[in-house]
């Protein structure tokens, strides 16, 4: 063992000498750093997945909705407690609990009362107000992520009391990319499409397959955050 120990220390020094080692040291904290930075950036910059939602059964329409908006509203908790956390006045303590913010690598349950206690208290327009008094002087203004979903209405020319297999029919072009649907006066890509025929609550209620009741429809099936959104709305539902 005291060999191995001295060996061991041996190789330490003499790589303690190579440049490449105190560029490594160096250059490691400026890589984390870019890498927090570039992160932050995506999240803002991201544009947000449009998904149309017909719900013929009235009872999940607005479950799913409220999922997804906790859900962003999670990542602007999570951004705004960096945003405090990197522009505090040196020397002073928070006056908000910055460790009740969920990690960002949590699920969607970690943590649930501190995104609600938020969501009660006015949000980041609330949260920053009383975290101002704190913030450095030149502080930049605080940028929120964008809603990572967002809900748009049927395509104009696709009738919402048509049959499910003629909506899904209408609605793959938009799904291919072959046509484009307008999101706050931008075209671009639908990400899913979601439908719930008038039997879908019976269906879950007994455990059945539900295909025929209820289908899901993506441009890309990696992308699984709003699969999984929906099918917790769907189980605090029934």
């Amino acid at each position: 063992m005291r060999y191995a120990l001295l060996i061991a220390l041996r190789e330490y020094a003499a790589n303690a000498k190579t440049k490449g080692f105190w560029i490594g040291v160096f250059m490691l904290p400026l890589m984390i750093g870019v890498g927090i930075v570039v992160t932050s950036w995506m999240a803002r910059a991201e544009p947000s997945r449009p998904f149309v939602l017909v719900d013929r059964s009235g009872a999940f329409a607005e479950p799913i909705e409220q999922a997804i908006e906790r859900a962003h509203q999670r990542s602007v908790l999570q951004a705004a407690g960096r945003y405090v956390q990197q522009n505090l006045r040196p020397g002073l303590r928070p006056d908000v609990d910055l460790s009740a913010i969920p990690a960002s690598g949590g699920g969607p349950a970690v943590n649930q009362a501190a995104v609600d206690a938020f969501i009660a208290a006015g949000g980041a327009d609330a949260f920053l107000a009383l975290s101002r008094p704190m913030l450095k002087e030149n502080a930049p203004e605080f940028e929120a992520p964008a809603p990572p979903f967002a809900r748009v209405d049927l395509p104009g020319e696709i009738d919402s009391a048509a049959s499910t297999e003629e909506i899904v029919a209408g609605l793959r072009p938009y799904l291919s990319g072959d046509r484009r649907i307008s999101v706050d006066g931008a075209e671009t890509r639908l990400f899913a499409a979601m439908l719930f025929e008038p039997g879908a609550p019976d269906e879950a209620m007994r455990g059945a397959g539900g295909a025929a009741a209820v289908q899901y429809w993506s441009t890309n099936l990696t992308v699984d955050s709003l699969s999984d959104l929906i099918q917790d709305a769907l189980n605090d539902e029934v």
